[in-house]
């Protein structure tokens, strides 16, 4: 049988399910901003968060929560991935090119500004 997930499952309070579901956020910020924690460990501790109220609030299968999250981090990871990849390829083909330096001088007559 299929886990059917439910909407309301804190006291049957849509208000307080929905502050239930954003302590993974809470979790984040105060860990970035309070605690000044490194963001991967952050991010680590707010998915565990994120883990823990599903199956114990929300009452999905402990499998079906960690495949959703290999599957989340999937799509998290492929398309910074794909761009950072695809971003070193175009810079060597520009560099053994000899065509960088053309890039270089267009994109530095459109400021005066150094940090460019």
């Amino acid at each position: 049988m299929p886990w059917v997930q439910t909407y309301i499952p804190v006291s049957g309070n849509l208000g307080l399910s929905a502050l239930t579901a954003a302590a993974p956020l809470a979790v984040i910020f105060i860990c970035l901003a309070l605690l000044r924690m490194k963001a991967h460990k952050a991010s680590l501790l707010a998915v565990a968060a994120a883990l823990v109220l599903a199956v114990t609030i929300w009452g999905m299968p402990a499998g079906l929560a960690g495949l959703a999250t290999l599957q989340g981090a999937a799509f998290g990871v492929f398309p910074v991935f794909y761009i950072v990849v695809a971003t070193i390829f175009l810079y060597n083909i520009t560099v053994e090119g000899g065509q960088f330096e053309i890039l270089r001088a267009s994109l530095a007559s459109v400021t005066a500004d150094r940090r460019l």
